[in-house]
């Protein structure tokens, strides 16, 4: 779509709710305390987990789609496969937290109990989640998995750049190598470009 790959579109929705869903949660707690409408308020928090979830799992179900075109421009699986392993546990944990605000629906003691679990259930949604987008942040800004998806011309103008700092060598393939092999600095490091001129 647009010439952009769909996980980095899709992946915004899980990470506003996974705030939204504790905020909306506690604010319910508060506003709820003491009032017999409590279960129908849980009603919306019970439709952003619920939406948290599916974009979650539309988000994973993308970047499987994208991981082996990555894979061929990083140096290492492991930053992606430990994106990977993070986004399942932040999926799991937020269905389990979606059974357990179920519960949140309930009257009387489990009522409460479901509520009481729910909240902290998305507080820890939440945690997950800044760690997810963390370790897709690192994937993109520091280990170049957006170099899949660009064009030629940017890939070329990037390795360029990037045979700059890798100690003076011209063109793209000698950069692109350099990169692959994880030489992103030599020893004439703090000599600059203009230095030579």
């Amino acid at each position: 779509m647009f010439g952009i790959p769909w996980h980095p579109l899709i992946v915004h929705f899980p990470i506003v709710l996974s705030v939204a869903f504790p905020l909306a949660a506690i604010a319910v707690l508060i506003i709820g305390l003491g009032r017999s409408n409590v279960r129908k308020l849980w009603v919306g928090v019970m439709v952003v987990n619920a939406l948290l979830a599916g974009s979650g799992l539309l988000a994973m179900q993308t970047g499987e789609h994208d991981e082996e075109r990555v894979e061929n421009v990083l140096v290492s699986e492991g930053p992606l496969e430990t994106h990977a392993d993070n986004a399942q546990v932040f999926l799991y944990v937020t269905g389990l937290a979606l059974l357990l605000s179920a519960l949140g629906l309930s009257s009387g003691y489990w009522g409460g109990l479901g509520r009481g679990l729910g909240t902290f259930a998305s507080v820890v949604v939440l945690v997950l989640g800044i760690r997810v987008g963390h370790s897709g942040g690192g994937l993109v800004y520091q280990h170049g998995a957006a170099a899949a998806f660009v064009g030629d011309q940017a890939v070329a103008d990037n390795a360029n750049g990037a045979s700059r700092s890798a100690g003076g060598k011209k063109g793209s393939e000698e950069a692109m190598e350099a990169r692959k092999a994880g030489a992103t600095e030599s020893e004439g490091k703090g000599e600059s470009k203009d230095a030579d001129d």
